[in-house]
C-alpha cells in the first residue's frame, strides 16, 4: 500500500495508522459485503448489449435497498470534536424515525422502478423476438416465391 497526499508519500506516517483504525472497526461500522460478482465489474463480462442490460438489472435489484443502520460518526479530535460527535449522534437517534420513514418510501419506489424495467426489458425481449419470427417468416416466403 502506497498513499500519497499532495503529491507526498505519507506511507510511513499513515500507514500504521490506517492499519489499525482498521483493525479496531466493529463489524456493524463495516460496510455490507457483497458476493465479487455483485461488483459493477461484472458488467465488463457483459458479451452484447442483452447480456450486458441483463446483468445491470440483476446489479440494481441487489443494491436496491437503502438502509438506515447506525454507522460510526466521523469526528475531529479533542473534546470539541468528541462533543460534536455525541450531539450528532443523539440527533440521529431523534430524527431517525423520520429517516426510516422517508427510506421505506424510497426503497418501496426503487422496487417499482426495478420491477417497471425488468417487465420492460422483458417486453423488449418479447416484441424483438416476435419481430425476428416475422422477418424469417417473410424470407422464407420470398425466397420460396423466387
Amino acid at each position: 500500500m502506497k498513499i500519497q497526499v499532495a503529491n507526498q508519500d505519507r506511507t510511513a506516517e499513515l500507514g500504521a495508522l490506517l492499519r489499525q483504525q482498521a483493525a479496531s472497526r466493529r463489524p456493524s461500522m463495516l460496510p455490507p459485503a457483497l458476493a465479487p460478482q455483485h461488483s459493477a465489474l461484472a458488467l465488463r463480462q457483459a458479451r452484447n448489449t442483452a447480456e450486458y442490460q441483463s446483468i445491470l438489472v440483476n446489479l440494481i435489484r441487489i443494491r436496491r435497498g437503502i438502509t438506515t443502520s447506525d454507522f460510526s460518526i466521523p469526528h475531529k479530535p479533542g473534546w470539541k470534536g468528541s462533543l460534536l460527535a455525541g450531539a450528532r449522534r443523539f440527533l440521529w437517534k431523534l430524527l431517525r424515525y423520520q429517516h426510516d420513514r422517508m427510506a421505506f418510501q424510497q426503497n418501496v419506489l426503487n422496487e417499482l422502478l426495478i420491477g417497471a424495467l425488468e417487465f420492460e426489458r422483458e417486453q423488449r425481449l418479447a416484441e424483438t423476438e416476435a419481430l425476428r419470427q416475422r422477418v424469417d417468416a417473410l424470407e422464407r416466403k420470398q425466397g420460396g416465391a423466387s
